[in-house]
């Protein structure tokens, strides 16, 4: 029913509409996340929550907890960029809670506030086409709960972006009717939020829904049947422009985030496949005749079918092509839809199953609000139309589904016959109620996971045991660990983020070129971009670990390492327990060390060549990978290549001062010339000085960093300084600040110009 602008958003009915959705949201997510006895253990459809969300979110909320801004991770792949990683979301607020619980308890309660605002904002966009409070509910829940949502709720960066869609919808909508400042001004901030989010293609797919949705505006802002004053007509092209300055804002916006992003991007191996990863603890269909099993099957084997939206849904979808918005919206929505669905069918793309659920939802929506109206609603004059297509829709779906979908059909058809028999306003109400209720129960019982979930597990799938945590620090000392085989008992190849230590490898990171090329020779030639980085037994290098200062390895007993030869590494057993085997590397080399001769390598074969040779001493040597500025630094500092080995009496002194993951103060004493080697991984946006004096860093080893130096007493000091970051909240803070300064100008002059002619 279409209503006056003022009456849209009564305080009252939106209220009640809040505290529906924040009711509903912990029912919803405890009733599909806690199926009892029933639950499973760790497997591959949940295996990320564990073993990238929940490292990387503890990790980084925590450094935040405690004041730092975790520009580094120094506790993967031999240190790697951590803000530079989008789908960490430190910049997202609906992931403020991270900051305040325990990551279990911080995860559930994000999924109920995303929960709940995913329904109520998509209720504040649907009272912008005004339809009634209770379809708009109906939309809600079928918005929250269906398929698709439920699979993304253990994934913060989905249900981040989840959030947003429905309210960039309702502000493009408000905006176009009424284009003005502040609303420009919000539209941008939601967009940047989107961006925020931390899933990158889910980001990208919303974004382009809603470009076509503001495209569509605009282009039938005055047609007969929109909402739209005639005057926006005369002004598509200033329209355009305005919506196109608000996507520069929201660039602007968030700058800080997707500059140090683009610039770290570049230098990785394969960058698309990293940002076009998208995984979900459900089940998509694969074809079209899945998706119509999906549709009207409720129960799934052990996760959410992505395309049940509930049968009731069903019923209604075809009802919303009567309804009075205008016609291009309809057609939009149903388009929108089907297209989205069969891309995702087509191409596997996941991702568009989102924005597919999302025109569902307002179908669904608009057929209630049409179905359900009231008589003498000059919206919906004639029932009778829209009544015989459900009656016929509903006889031809009981005779194809199955006997339990049957069953959810039958409470559908009693509201539908409560409100056809009185059609007064308390019967339409009575019977939304009727369908909201039974359609939260019919999701809620038909999207339950049977995978486990570290709220209910607690620390049992992602901390080690005690005792392993500190035999593995007592071997390692200040060097590395590394996980090798499958995960089991706490231990996975990201452990280290919430154990505390530094691992050689990584579960879920992009790669570099070089990085590539190194986790090839230790892996035996396999791909490995992405996935857990483990040793093989026939690793063409296995040295390498002892480059990387590798000196404690907790091995399954499928673990590539130990169930085979690895020349040149030799490992003593240290203990056992719940199946997993503590190793020391006796021929490790240690994190931090001292080398007075080098040789210089164009490329990483020719660092793998030389590390692999006979004569090669790696106590006393290195190799340096050709950088013009730091080779002409070198080759002044340590003009001979092949001094002598140091003696006893001569030995060089070296002591870590000060050992955080963006800032390193190394105290060394040294008589001869040399390189002052750290094993930790070299990145251009690293600094170093010694003795208060810049000197350049040398990529020592084909990964990792050097410094050289002449005789003397040193005080050496490493600096992660990303200028993106710098620069990316310079534009940032900037745009927002000008965005307040515009708004307060623009409301004083408001303000004169009233007092001055009125």
């Amino acid at each position: 029913m279409n209503i006056s602008q003022q009456s849209n958003y009564a305080p009252l009915p939106l209220f009640l509409a809040a505290a529906l959705f924040i009711l509903a949201s912990p029912i919803f997510w405890i009733g599909v996340e806690a199926p009892g006895q029933e639950r499973s253990g760790l497997a591959q459809e949940n295996k990320d929550l564990y073993l990238e969300i929940i490292p990387t979110l503890h990790y980084g909320f925590s450094r935040l907890r405690e004041g730092e801004l975790p520009l580094w991770n120094d506790r993967q792949l031999c240190g790697v960029p951590f803000f530079a990683h989008p789908t960490h979301g430190l910049l997202q607020p609906l992931n403020a809670v991270f900051l305040f619980f325990d990551t279990p308890q911080a995860l559930a309660l994000h999924a109920f506030m995303a929960l709940a605002l995913m329904g109520f904002f998509f209720v504040l966009y649907m009272r912008s086409m005004g339809v009634l409070y209770i379809p708009a509910a109906l939309g809600g829940i079928v918005y929250m709960c269906c398929g698709a949502a439920a699979a993304a709720m253990s994934r913060p960066n989905i249900a981040n972006a989840l959030v947003w869609m429905p309210l960039l919808c309702w502000v493009l909508r408000i905006y176009i009717r009424e284009p003005r400042l502040i609303i420009l001004f919000a539209g941008s901030i939601i967009l940047s939020l989107l961006w925020l989010s931390g899933s990158p293609p889910l980001a990208l797919a919303i974004t382009g829904f809603c470009s076509a949705y503001a495209v569509g505006l605009v282009l039938f802002s005055s047609t007969e049947d929109s909402e739209m004053p005639s005057s926006v007509s005369g002004s598509k092209l200033a329209l355009y422009s305005k919506l196109l300055l608000m996507v520069f804002i929201a660039v602007a916006l968030s700058c800080i985030q997707w500059l140090p992003t683009l610039i770290w991007a570049l230098k990785l191996n394969t960058p698309t496949a990293y940002f076009s990863q998208f995984t979900v603890a459900g089940i998509m269909p694969g074809t079209f005749r899945a998706l119509l099993e999906q549709v009207l099957q409720m129960r799934c084997g052990v996760l959410p079918m992505m395309g049940y939206v509930g049968i009731s849904t069903v019923l209604l979808l075809p009802v919303a092509l009567m309804h009075t918005i205008p016609r291009w919206e309809r057609i939009f929505f149903v388009l929108s839809a089907g297209m989205l669905w069969g891309a995702a069918i087509i191409s596997g793309a996941g991702v568009l199953i989102y924005p597919a659920s999302f025109s569902v939802a307002v179908l669904a929506c608009l057929g209630a609000d049409r179905l359900f109206a009231p008589r003498h609603n000059t919206a919906s004059p004639h029932l009778w139309r829209p009544l015989v297509l459900v009656t016929l829709i509903f006889l031809i779906l009981f005779v194809l589904a199955p006997a339990p979908a049957r069953g959810r059909m039958l409470p559908f058809l009693v509201s539908l016959l409560l409100f056809a028999l009185f059609r007064r306003r308390w019967a339409s109400a009575l019977s939304g109620i009727i369908l909201v209720l039974f359609l939260f129960v019919d999701l809620n019982t038909a999207n339950i996971t049977y995978h486990s979930h570290p709220f209910f597990d607690g620390a049992s799938n992602f901390t080690l045991p005690e005792e392993m945590n500190s035999l593995l620090r007592n071997t390692a000392l200040d060097d590395r660990v590394l996980m090798s085989g499958s995960p089991a008992g706490g231990m996975h190849s990201n452990t280290g983020m919430f154990e505390g230590f530094r691992e050689a490898g990584g579960t879920g990171y992009p790669l570099t070129t070089e990085q590539t090329q190194w986790w090839q020779a230790l892996q035996g030639g396999k791909s490995n971009e992405n996935s857990t980085l483990d040793v093989s037994s026939n690793a063409a290098h296995a040295l390498l670990l002892n480059i990387m200062a590798v000196r404690a390895v907790a091995a399954s007993e499928n673990g590539g390492l130990v169930t085979g030869s690895a020349p040149g590494v030799r490992l003593r057993r240290k203990g056992e327990q719940d199946g997993i085997i503590i190793y020391e590397n006796e021929t490790a080399l240690p994190r931090l060390s001292w080398v007075s001769s080098w040789h210089i390598a164009t490329d990483m074969p020719s660092v793998f060549d030389i590390l692999g040779g006979m004569s090669f001493n790696p106590h006393n040597e290195c190799v340096i990978l050709l950088e013009e500025s730091a080779i002409t630094h070198l080759a002044r500092t340590v003009p001979d290549s092949t001094l002598p080995l140091p003696s006893e009496t001569t030995k060089t002194q070296l002591m870590m001062h000060l050992d955080t993951p963006e800032k390193i103060i190394i105290k060394v004493e040294n008589v001869t010339p040399g390189i002052l080697v750290l094993s930790d991984t070299y990145a251009s946006e690293w600094q170093a000085t010694a003795n208060g004096q810049r000197v350049p860093i040398l990529k020592v080893n084909g990964l990792f960093r050097g410094v050289a130096l002449g005789p003397g007493a040193h005080t050496i000091i490493f600096e992660y300084k990303p200028a993106a970051v710098l620069a990316g909240a310079v534009i940032s803070g900037s745009t927002l600040l000008l965005l307040a300064l515009s708004l307060l100008l623009s409301s004083r002059l408001t303000l004169a110009i009233r007092r001055h002619f009125i």
